[in-house]
């Protein structure tokens, strides 16, 4: 048994451990972008991305069996949403179903609080799948090496930030913030979860304006994940808030480049979004919006800095409005789904 330790030891290494998960994420958001902008990366954003949902789901470096174990469910899940994408692309109702029942398999196993990083990833990995896919968008490479590249990259990542940033060896649990009290209806909540994203997937179905943007749904599963924490209108309209931040920054950033194009200057850009944002995630209360704001800016500020190859590609601006429009979507969807959920019978005294 760990003896107790006095408070103003423990208070250090608190903060020592807030620090770190910081500095875990700027460096992921920072020198992972830019050094896949400098090989020329297809999808620049990816392995950063996935390195900061590995950084945020545990404090703990992942083992390299677990990293294996990804690298293969990336494989399959990317050549098996291919498939279905090349199958039923015209039959649209069809493949809805099919990755709608994927998404649901996925959210009830985050409703029960198991496997975590597999299930983030698979979202992340099949909604990135389907809309390139049905956007019939030509990555020079096949699907299933892009993914594999950015999650192998995205690793990489992460077990770097560890070995600069470790975690203090007294700290408390390997967790990262909080996730919230479990649903009393995880069947329901799963099922309200599939409908929005899959909403979202539906949009860039038939709206020729939304066919390219990955970053509507990707987005609505940001939200998603970080709306566990949000129990009045009042949290509510904070998620809101930080999450647009999110989108303005990258959108200020963006400019800022524009006005001197390197990769150096990239850099600093992205060490000062990073820490000014990466910061505030760790802290436990209010930490995984942050985190999930964090996504949102890599997201729009990695598609406006190397668009993702289209015959018709989008304006920074469109993009951003895209944005806004997936964070209402999903903020109203979360307030409308989740509120019709039944809620837990409470004992009454006689």
């Amino acid at each position: 048994m760990r003896p107790e330790q006095p408070d103003g030891i423990a208070e250090a290494l608190e903060l020592k451990r807030e620090r770190h998960f910081g500095l875990r994420l700027a460096f992921a958001v920072s020198a992972g972008f830019t050094a896949a902008i400098a090989i020329g990366s297809v999808l620049p954003f990816l392995a950063p991305m996935l390195a900061l949902q590995f950084l945020v789901t545990s404090r703990r470096p992942l083992p390299l069996a677990a990293g294996i174990v990804m690298a293969a469910v990336v494989f399959v899940t990317g050549g098996a949403l291919t498939l279905l994408v090349g199958l039923f692309n015209d039959r649209p109702v069809v493949l809805l179903l099919l990755i709608g029942l994927l998404f649901f398999f996925c959210f009830t196993a985050q409703a029960l609080g198991k496997a975590l990083p597999i299930v983030g990833l698979v979202l992340t990995i099949s909604t990135v799948t389907i809309v390139l896919g049905m956007a019939n968008i030509d990555l020079g490479q096949a699907t299933s090496a892009v993914l594999l590249g950015s999650l192998a990259a995205g690793l990489l990542i992460a077990w770097a930030a560890h070995a600069l940033f470790p975690e203090p060896a007294a700290s408390g649990p390997g967790d990262a913030g909080s996730l919230g009290p479990a649903p009393a209806h995880p069947l329901q909540r799963a099922a309200s979860n599939t409908l929005i994203l899959l909403g979202s997937v539906l949009i860039c179905f038939i709206n020729p304006a939304f066919t390219t943007a990955i970053v509507v749904p990707l987005t609505v599963v940001s939200l998603i994940n970080q709306a566990d924490i949000a129990h009045d209108q009042k949290a509510i309209w904070g998620l809101l808030v930080v999450n647009v931040i999110g989108g303005l920054l990258a959108s200020f950033a963006y400019t800022l480049l524009s006005m001197r194009e390197s990769l150096v200057f990239m850099f600093l850009i992205l060490l000062t979004m990073g820490l000014f944002l990466g910061g505030r995630a760790a802290d436990p209360a209010r930490g995984k919006v942050f985190a999930g704001s964090l996504g949102i800016f890599l997201v729009v500020f990695g598609l406006g800095v190397s668009p993702i190859p289209t015959t018709a590609p989008e304006s920074f601006q469109t993009r951003m409005v895209m944005v806004l429009f997936a964070i209402l979507y999903a903020i109203i969807g979360i307030g409308l789904l989740w509120r019709t959920e039944p809620h837990p019978r409470t004992e009454t005294s006689p």
